[in-house]
């Protein structure tokens, strides 16, 4: 966790500082509020003697001096503050999550893209999607908890402050109570990490056998284009069009046989070296390793490495 926080802050300092300045106004705003309440009560002939007595030691001697309509006028503008720094700091997350995210993806894409070409393809092609998919998306999902229990831990903090400055006493017990629970559920904590580092192996079981399935179909479709309202089209706006939009699709025939064992490429079938002359002839561009199964080591070089 504090990794991932020290790594959010190395990407965005500047944003990161701001939200954490934010959030701090935020709670305080937030502490004004409730610490209005007090002279408001007494406005309403709460006595010394009920028990919001305690509650005037944050305000002494309001009650005679402060009118019903500026006490709420305050009120009403800490409410006011704390909605729109709020909205502020809600947006704060989304930008420092995003930014840091598309970051994140391209120091992994320069990575790879710059990695030693007879290192990295021992890795299984499927494990490389599921680094930049499913990986990603849960370190995304880690970023945006995190930066919102910042802001909630800034909140939290300020609380405290004020219910200790009420009554010591019973804040002390609601912090050791809460200690209490916070030991009794680390076991579940450390369960929940098991069960993530499952469904991460899982994933790549399950993209490792998708990737190793597609040597059995008969038939294998690949878009080769798209067209818009029946016109062929090479560029659209996805966020306007996409709807409209029909993918042009041809289907080449599969080899329906196992290639793990292929280590030569004329040892392939000529269905799986007809998908990737088909493929050579789309991307304008010479397909040189070929992966032949889930397993680092499963795969063949066409041609010459250069």
């Amino acid at each position: 966790m504090f990794s991932l926080l020290r790594d959010i802050y190395r990407s965005e300092p500047r944003w990161f500082v701001r939200m954490v300045l934010l959030s701090v106004l935020v709670s305080l705003s937030g502490g004004v509020s409730v610490l209005l309440l007090v002279p408001l009560l007494q406005c309403f002939d709460i006595q010394s003697g009920s028990r919001w007595a305690v509650l005037n030691r944050f305000l002494p001697d309001v009650s005679g001096n402060v009118q019903l309509a500026c006490i709420l006028g305050v009120f009403v503008l800490a409410m006011v503050c704390k909605a729109l720094l709020n909205r502020h700091v809600q947006l704060l997350h989304a930008r420092l999550t995003q930014d840091y995210m598309t970051k994140l993806r391209l120091r992994l894409y320069k990575a790879v893209s710059q990695a030693d070409w007879q290192h990295l393809i021992r890795f299984r092609r499927s494990d490389l999607l599921n680094l930049f998919h499913a990986d990603c998306t849960r370190i995304s999902n880690a970023a945006i908890q995190l930066v919102q229990g910042i802001s909630l831990l800034m909140t939290a903090a300020v609380q405290i402050a004020i219910a200790l400055v009420m009554n010591v006493p019973l804040t002390l017990f609601v912090l050791v109570s809460g200690g209490g629970f916070f030991l009794a559920f680390r076991p579940m904590m450390r369960r929940s990490k098991q069960c993530g580092q499952s469904i991460r192996s899982s994933a790549l079981t399950f993209f490792a056998e998708i990737d190793d399935q597609i040597s059995g179909m008969k038939e294998i479709p690949v878009i080769t284009g798209y067209t818009l309202d029946g016109k062929p089209v090479t560029a659209f706006d996805p966020t306007d069009d996409l709807d409209r939009m029909e993918p042009v699709v041809t289907m080449l025939p599969g080899w329906n046989c196992d290639i793990s064992h292929c280590t030569l490429y004329n040892e392939l079938p000529d269905e799986a070296k007809g998908y990737i002359e088909f493929l050579e002839k789309q991307l304008v561009h010479v397909i040189q390793f070929v992966s032949t199964g889930a397993e680092r080591e499963q795969y063949l070089l066409k041609g010459t490495w250069l």
